[in-house]
């Protein structure tokens, strides 16, 4: 990757924590329905189309 991707890739990771951080401060009922979705203390698979 060139340094001007690579700076718009920190940038984009900064901002998706800062984000995810807020969600969990301000609106607490989201990571209760995160924690509601697990199954056996795992995280359920979802099926992704890419490569296959």
């Amino acid at each position: 990757m060139e340094s001007e991707e690579m700076g718009i890739f920190a940038v984009w990771v900064i901002l998706c924590i800062i984000t995810g951080v807020g969600i969990g401060q301000f609106i607490p009922a989201f990571p209760a329905l995160l924690n509601r979705l697990q199954y056996a203390q795992v995280s359920p698979r979802w099926r992704c189309s890419y490569g296959s």
